[in-house]
């Protein structure tokens, strides 16, 4: 299969008018997307994904009220999906995300009456798998462009809220592979899954609450490549090379007051590459292997901004790495 995007794709929504007691919004803008699954079945996957078009998602919310309300915003250049059960998936993937990706989402409430979740997401080129005793094999060539732009911002506003979450998270490439009962590989040892960024990757998320009770949490995550494997009672493997040259920014930042039994959360965490084996061993002879081989040349930011007044409780960090490697096996 090949995917080629030359246009640039949007997608707008707004929420606003009165008081409902419950809204959900949820706004999707991809470039190109393919899906391939297989039960009690084989399946080979082969599919080139090009992208030169910008892509982004824009959610606006204007509400004197809510109860309760959720929000998903989400713009991507390229995606593919596998989920398999009981079969075999041997994937093949060519992405290139040559365009800018946007997603944003901008709430203000006079009042949040119970639960309120923000959630934007923009990323290059995402690939992601789940299988269930299955044999996943998978390899993936990923690539976004220099000069380009994946931004995600989440803002949020409201003079009285309960349990308000905003989450932001922005990467150049993802590749996750979730699998259980079968053997899983990520990559192939002298054929590793290669991720090259060089768009500038930016994720900020932004809460003001005049005052609020419960907990408050603003969150942004960035990452220029992330490929990450977990896997259950099976051998396991993870081989991946990334090089990331675009700068990788996260800020997020808290304002407002506190009733005193509130909890207040900021996070922000910076990555350039980040790769991760993980497996359950739950009968004592599989294993992990792999190996992983990073560059970072460009710069890696976080920065975490709390400005409350007295009462209640706060919590804050600010993490940035240039690369992080993790294998684990763990038994039961």
């Amino acid at each position: 299969m090949v995917q080629t995007l030359e246009g640039d794709v949007s997608a707008d929504n707004s929420v606003t008018g009165g008081s409902p007691d419950f809204a959900v919004a949820t706004t999707t803008a991809f470039g190109n997307t393919t899906t391939s699954s297989t039960w009690d079945g084989a399946i080979g996957a082969v599919t080139d994904q090009l992208s030169t078009g910008d892509v982004s998602s824009n959610t606006r919310i204007d509400l004197a009220y809510a109860n309760t309300i959720a929000t998903a915003t989400t713009a991507m250049a390229n995606v593919a999906t596998t989920a398999n059960e009981y079969g075999d998936h041997d994937t093949a993937l060519l992405q290139y995300g040559n365009g800018s990706v946007t997603a944003a989402t901008d709430a203000n409430l006079q009042r949040i009456g119970d639960t309120a979740s923000f959630v934007t997401t923009a990323g290059g080129n995402a690939f992601s798998s789940t299988g269930s005793t299955s044999t996943s094999i998978h390899q993936a060539e990923q690539s976004t462009a220099a000069g380009e732009t994946i931004s995600a911002e989440t803002s949020v506003s409201s003079t009285d809220a309960v349990d308000v979450i905003a989450a932001t998270t922005a990467f150049g490439s993802s590749a996750t592979v979730y699998n259980e009962w079968g053997y899983a590989t990520l990559g192939r040892e002298g054929a590793p899954v290669i991720q090259n960024n060089g768009a500038d990757t930016e994720s900020t998320s932004f809460v003001s609450l005049d005052n609020w009770s419960g907990y408050a949490s603003s969150s942004a995550y960035g990452v220029g490549n992330t490929a990450s494997l977990s896997n259950f009672a099976s051998d396991t493997g993870l081989y991946v090379d990334q090089t990331n040259f675009g700068a990788v920014s996260a800020t997020a930042g808290l304002s407002g007051s506190a009733g005193a039994d509130a909890t207040g959360i900021v996070t922000a965490t910076a990555i350039g590459n980040a790769a991760s084996a993980s497996l359950c061993n739950v009968c004592g002879d599989a294993a992990v292997y792999g190996g992983a081989q990073q560059y970072n040349g460009g710069s890696v930011i976080a920065q975490g901004r709390a400005t409350v007044g007295q009462g209640g409780s706060l919590y804050g960090s600010a993490t940035a790495v240039g690369n992080s490697a993790t294998y684990q096996s763990n038994g039961q």
